[in-house]
């Protein structure tokens, strides 16, 4: 198609109203809140506090110098990870630190941030709306009027590249064919500062001072709005979408743009020359890439509320032909004008609230990173997650030794029975040679038994149990074991027999008596009983002391393994349970702190 020549007026209009949209915005942007710094010094209040206590418990808590339990383990465990959330939180707040000074900076402005891949066209589209085509355009426009926008750099991570001049010295974003920018850069131009980016995903170079994409990620939550640049050869790739959740994370608003939307064509010149032009990909192309892109945003964040993210296609190229060439048609095929038009109806509409909003976001998101870190299950969830690691290593001790206490009582008395009917049998041979055993004595020797295999026994099974279980000494046996002695035992029999008695008795009658006189005795015969005590040796009380002596030790022994047991629990995780609902306390506390520091919604 022939060149033909095109009306400017609407490219001239879309200017126009871009810069009194730009110009009214400035009126509506407000100082930086004292109320920020305020609540950022309760927030660096709140965690210097809860340094200071959890260095306190470390103190208290730590084991070291020894080998651990599993409880121990998830103790020392626990206080690792509290250690790296208050390493991490230092490092938020140094950032948080950056970032507020970086908004306390450009306060007066409403900073936009454009950001996407290497080669996503960020420097070229932000030189076509610093001017650079229409300071070069062959028809008047706004931007002849207005002051030139030097460029000016927030922190550069490279060496080269970046801003460079053109033959006229004025300054511009460095283009190249690979990836240029390594600094967050910026132009003002009226109320708008708009901010270039380094590509994220870059290669790093030599000589780089920083992380290209860590650099990018650090002053996003800090900005007012966001351009997110997808380049249409590879839009919605996952290296890309993953932005997504980082702008709702910090609940920043974006345009995700599809830049490059166009592709190369022949067109025929005057004199019959093939030449080769930019058109604009068909519509339905263009559709059907933000359509993907919608999908893909749909399908991979299902929960993020999608009308935070418009998607349209333009294309810089085409712009900048337009310009050169006085192509009205061109200019709207690029589709930069929607996006002037939108920014610039933003910023006036908006910005007041944009920057009021994101002074306000700032603090809230910087508490939730505090509390809830930037990915699931982070932050102080991550914290009570490990003190509830604590709980369940505890538990599992615990519930093994109450299982095993049956055992473990079983297994001691049967010993504590053997050895003290083995002592029993000695008593009853020193009894039996007549060395009577005393109650004190045989009470004292059988709670020394007790104690002894006590001891033995429940150091043994905890052993098995408990890794790298020490033993420990048991407090002194004390139980009434009184039951009686042991000594010898006779039978008293009693036997009974008649004994004849003879004695003298009375005359009888008168003839006895008679003779009687003369000297004559008389005598009868009686029978009585005779009663006689008989002892028989019957041997020792043993099995009757025994038999007494059982059920008391049985009884005592028991709740001595069971004290023992409850001792043990208590001298090996009762530390660990005190330190896990101290920090509990510590962590509500901080919560509670920040939670009222953050700024309620109107």
């Amino acid at each position: 198609m022939a060149h033909q020549y095109m009306a400017h007026q609407y490219m001239v209009e879309t200017v126009d109203h871009f810069f009194t949209q730009l110009d009214g915005m400035g009126h509506t942007l407000h100082q930086f809140s004292d109320d920020v710094k305020g609540k950022q010094a309760q927030i660096i209040s709140a965690l210097d506090d809860f340094q200071k206590e959890t260095g306190v418990l470390k103190q208290q808590y730590l084991v070291k110098g020894k080998q651990c339990n599993h409880v121990e383990e998830a103790t020392n465990q626990a206080i690792q990870m509290i250690d790296k959330e208050i390493e991490d939180w230092n490092q938020q707040k140094l950032q948080n630190a950056k970032g507020t000074e970086f908004m306390n900076k450009h306060q007066k402005y409403l900073v936009v941030m454009v950001f996407g891949a290497v080669k996503a066209g960020k420097s070229s589209l932000g030189n076509f709306m610093a001017g650079k085509s229409f300071l070069e355009a062959p028809f008047d426009n706004a931007f002849k009027h207005h002051p030139f926008v030097p460029m000016e750099s927030e922190e550069s991570g490279r060496v080269e590249g970046g801003i460079e001049k053109d033959e006229k010295g004025r300054q511009f974003f460095k283009v190249g064919f690979t990836d240029t920018t390594g600094a967050i850069q910026y132009f003002t131009m009226s109320g708008l500062r708009w901010m270039d980016s380094p590509g994220t995903g870059a290669i790093s170079k030599e000589g780089d001072q920083l992380n290209m994409e860590k650099l990018v990620e650090e002053y996003i939550p800090y900005t007012d709005f966001c351009l997110f640049l997808q380049n249409s050869s590879e839009p919605g790739l996952q290296s890309d979408m993953k932005y997504i959740q980082k702008l709702t994370r910090v609940g920043q608003e974006a345009l995700i743009l599809i830049t490059k939307s166009d592709e190369t064509d022949w067109d025929e010149t005057e004199d019959g020359k093939l030449v080769q032009t930019t058109i604009p990909k068909a519509p339905e192309r263009r559709k059907l890439q933000e359509a993907s892109v919608l999908q893909r945003f749909k399908e991979t964040y299902p929960n993020v509320d999608q009308h935070f993210y418009d998607i349209f296609s333009v294309s810089t190229a085409l712009a900048e032909e337009a310009v050169k060439e006085d192509n009205d048609e061109k200019f709207k095929a690029s589709h930069l004008d929607l996006l002037m038009n939108r920014l610039g109806d933003t910023f006036a509409n908006q910005a007041g609230q944009l920057k009021q909003e994101r002074v306000q976001k700032t603090v809230n998101v910087f508490v939730d990173q505090l509390l809830s870190g930037e990915e699931k299950d982070a932050g102080l969830a991550q914290v009570q997650m490990s003190l509830d690691a604590i709980r369940k290593e505890r538990d599992a001790y615990v519930h093994t030794l109450e299982a095993r206490k049956q055992r473990v009582c079983a297994r001691i008395l049967s010993k504590i029975k053997h050895e003290i009917r083995a002592q029993a049998e000695v008593w009853d041979t020193e009894a039996n040679q007549g060395k009577a055993i005393q109650a004190k004595e045989a009470e004292r020797v059988v709670s020394s038994i007790i104690e002894k295999h006590v001891s033995e026994g429940i150091n043994q099974e905890v052993g098995e149990i408990i890794d790298h279980f020490s033993g420990t000494q048991l407090g002194h046996f004390q139980a009434n074991l009184n039951v009686g002695g042991i000594e010898k035992k006779t039978k008293t029999l009693e036997q009974e027999h008649k004994k004849q008695v003879v004695k003298e008795r009375d005359a009888d009658g008168v003839w006895e008596t008679v003779r009687s006189w003369f000297g004559k005795k008389y005598y009868e015969v009686t029978y009585e009983t005779v009663k006689k005590q008989i002892h028989i040796d019957v041997g020792t009380n043993m099995e009757d002391y025994m038999e007494r002596l059982e059920p008391v030790v049985t009884k005592a022994v028991t709740e001595f393994v069971s004290d023992a047991l409850l001792q043990i629990e208590k001298a090996y995780f009762e530390p660990q349970e005190q330190y896990a609902n101290k920090m509990e306390t510590a962590i509500d506390q901080l919560q509670k702190r920040l939670e009222n520091v953050k700024f309620r919604e109107n």
